[in-house]
């Protein structure tokens, strides 16, 4: 009787395995591409298993899938969830409505985490604890390292772009404003502080500012970089992407753009002198010298 019981177990199992593993993923370019680096590393490791990306328009604004180049063998479902109301982060299907209020369906989410059929992968012991039969994996993944093979992958699918790249030797500067502005939970990186680490690296070279924010909300940073040969530019996040791997020093903020910067440059380009805010120290690049990563 028990050897009955082992073997539906096994074949219950067996099945679960042949299903989509689904990666859910929430946030702009940033989050996008771990997402898109997870899920290319599970293709990996479930060969047999088609992976699919679950793109979620939910967020403090609405968001839209970002990344340009072709998934290959990855799939991609954008569900759009987005729901402005501050009470509801999400709309409720009639199941949901009959469930939330009693509560099952966390009761429900945390059975099958502990089941091992929902998944955090937030990190690589995350990654490595993951069950043969995980169907959903949930989570920012911001602490998983992109090895050197992945950063140069994705390093090569940028630089394809064709964009109309700066000439000669130059800084490069991301400065990300955004809706920190307007946000209490989260803050952007002073223009006194960013003016001092970019004084740091010298007038040697000129200095390229890419921001999501007009010239205008600059000022106060323009008068603390008096004297620099400094020029402003808001293009596509993606030109500013490639542009600043290529830059001969790179400053960043808090954003995981710029920390996406520093792990293309060090990892791929092999880049020296990365300036990134003791804020993003957490996630984790391994780096060789001193002066290839510097937190300010």
């Amino acid at each position: 009787m028990l050897k009955k019981r082992d073997n539906r177990i096994v074949k219950f199992i067996r099945f679960l395995a042949r299903w989509p593993l689904t990666v859910h993923c929430w946030g702009g370019l940033g989050s996008q591409l771990y997402a898109w680096t997870l899920a290319n590393r599970l293709k990996k490791i479930y060969k047999s298993r088609r992976i699919i990306i679950n793109f979620h328009t939910n967020g403090t604004t609405r968001r839209s899938w970002e990344i340009p180049f072709s998934l290959e063998e990855i799939g991609l479902r954008v569900i759009d969830d987005y729901n402005f109301s501050v009470d509801s982060i999400a709309p409720r299907s009639g199941a949901d409505r009959l469930i939330v209020p009693f509560g099952l369906k966390h009761r429900f989410h945390i059975l099958f985490q502990k089941m091992g059929f929902i998944g955090a992968c937030d990190t690589e012991e995350d990654l490595a604890s993951l069950k043969p039969w995980v169907v959903q994996i949930r989570g920012h993944y911001s602490y998983l390292e992109p090895t050197v093979d992945e950063a140069k992958d994705l390093q090569e699918l940028i630089i394809s772009r064709q964009s109309s790249l700066s000439k000669g030797r130059f800084n490069a500067c991301h400065y990300r404003l955004g809706d920190l502005t307007s946000l209490t939970t989260k803050s952007y990186i002073s223009w006194e502080r960013l003016s001092q680490t970019i004084t740091r690296i010298g007038k040697e070279n000129s200095l390229v500012i890419f921001s999501d924010s007009s010239t205008e909300s600059l000022s106060n940073l323009s008068i603390n970089l008096e004297g620099l040969n400094c020029t402003w530019r808001t293009t596509k996040i993606l030109d500013a992407i490639e542009q600043c791997i290529q830059a001969e020093n790179f400053i960043g903020t808090n954003s995981k753009i710029s920390v996406w910067i520093a792990i293309l440059r060090i990892k791929a380009l092999n880049k020296r002198y990365n300036f990134l805010p003791k804020e993003v120290e957490l996630h984790q690049i391994d780096f060789q010298e001193p002066e290839t990563l510097v937190y300010y």
